[in-house]
């Protein structure tokens, strides 16, 4: 019979794209940010400007986003939350 493994959390990267992952557009975005609350890195003012390769985004959609980060020493791995009438729009993983 067939079973379902269950993702390992070897360390903060693997959390921390799991939990980013596991967000469904839909949900509030309240409910998004604070299940991303336990990764406490501050993206770098420049982030606000900074343009993913791969990755479309109207100039709303740029303005509004919000990147987190899982730590001040992971600053390149990135989760991108599109917020839209107060619910999660979209997400993207900007990986390092």
């Amino acid at each position: 019979m067939p079973y379902a493994v269950a993702p390992v959390r070897w360390n903060l990267l693997k959390s921390f794209y799991l939990d980013c992952k596991a967000l469904e557009p839909g949900i509030s975005f309240a409910d998004a940010l604070a299940r991303m609350s336990a990764y406490n890195g501050s993206p770098p003012e420049w982030m606000a400007g900074a343009a993913m390769v791969g990755v479309r985004e109207s100039s709303a959609e740029h303005s509004e986003r919000v990147i987190i980060i899982p730590s001040p020493a992971h600053s390149a791995d990135w989760c991108i939350l599109y917020p839209e009438r107060e619910q999660l729009a979209r997400v993207e993983i900007h990986p390092d």
